[in-house]
């Protein structure tokens, strides 16, 4: 029952959401394959956007991480009842399985699918056979697990474990981005230790993600076609396993650390939020910074580097994109987009 819980919450609830992102924002996925990555990485983000959402005046207003816990769940059931609505309304679409062309171009597809299919699923086995000790366990993992058993939100020092009643240290910078806090809900409503969540059965499903948007950016670099996307994938997935020389490689953060905050930034948002803003680019396309603003705030809770990096991201792609096909009136969506830089900035920045 604990397995199906966190289940629930990391993958069925993140397709359905995702799917309904889909079909606000009317995206157009050419390949089945597409769209599972879409739904799950957008879905994920969007779980993320609103938990950020929620959480900072929460954690401000020092309440218990119960209440936290709850409201988060009612923001989501309240995004169901959207999906379920908008569902009914929508008609199925159809998407291809494999490559248009000759047979040779569609076995070669399925190989490079394949393999790399098998370097995910080698990566996936190693973050739950083993587990990664990290000096920052230090103050995230217990960060988690004081909300999941003491039922408040960094208020303790995690040092000599004395309630503080207030935020001391790295602590306070935690408090705009409070994503152990995200895996102590995860691990609360799945009964599941947060130690064990972090470490061994979440990394998966992120490292999942990570790939889902590297292939999504791949599908933009090469037009939708399957193959080379696949191929891009391979390449990218095994690369991953060989530059790692030191601990600031996006190896390192991908296949090592990924549960902490800062590498889910590196290893799945950043490529995502690339993803989007190229897109957006490409399709000339407002519904787009639907995408871009979700990514912006998710960027927000995974840490104080995702805060500032989300409106780097946006604001300089945006006035790119802007300027150079001059479409003046996505003005204001680039700042609407910048806005969660400024307020998550403004509270870290307070906060410290």
């Amino acid at each position: 029952m604990k397995i199906i819980l966190f289940l629930l919450f990391v993958f069925v609830l993140p397709m359905m959401i995702g799917e309904l992102i889909e079909i606000i924002t009317k995206t157009k996925l050419k390949d089945i394959y597409s769209v599972l990555a879409f739904r799950f990485v957008v879905g994920n983000a969007t779980q993320w956007a609103v938990f950020q959402l929620v959480a900072v005046p929460l954690i401000m207003a020092k309440v218990k991480f119960m209440t936290l816990v709850v409201c988060w769940c009612i923001c989501i059931a309240v995004l169901l009842v959207f999906y379920v609505a908008i569902k009914r309304k929508t008609e199925k679409g159809s998407f291809c399985l494999a490559v248009d062309g000759p047979i040779s171009d569609k076995l070669t597809m399925m190989f490079f699918a394949l393999l790399a299919t098998l370097l995910i699923a080698y990566q996936c086995y190693k973050y739950v056979r083993y587990m990664h000790l990290d000096e920052d366990d230090s103050r995230f993992i217990v960060n988690a697990v004081d909300a999941y058993f003491n039922n408040t939100m960094m208020l303790t020092n995690p040092t000599t474990g004395e309630y503080m009643g207030t935020w001391v240290g790295d602590l306070a910078k935690d408090v705009a981005s409070p994503w152990m806090m995200y895996v102590a809900t995860i691990a609360k409503l799945s009964s599941i230790h947060p130690t064990i969540v972090a470490h061994t059965i979440l990394p998966p499903f992120l490292l999942v993600a990570s790939y889902c948007a590297y292939y999504l950016f791949a599908t933009i670099i090469f037009k939708q076609d399957v193959l080379k996307s696949f191929m891009f994938l391979s390449v990218v997935a095994f690369t991953n396993m060989y530059f790692s020389d030191t601990v600031y490689m996006q190896t390192v953060f991908s296949l090592i650390r990924i549960w902490q905050g800062k590498a889910t930034l590196a290893a799945v948002m950043i490529p995502f939020m690339l993803y989007a803003l190229v897109k957006t680019y490409i399709e000339d396309e407002s519904r787009n910074y639907i995408i871009i603003a979700i990514s912006s705030v998710a960027m927000c809770l995974l840490s104080g580097m995702g805060i500032f990096f989300s409106g780097i991201m946006v604001g300089t792609y945006s006035c790119y994109f802007i300027l150079i096909k001059r479409k003046w009136k996505y003005i204001p969506y680039a700042i609407l987009c910048c806005i969660p830089t400024i307020v998550y900035g403004m509270v870290y920045s307070l906060i410290r």
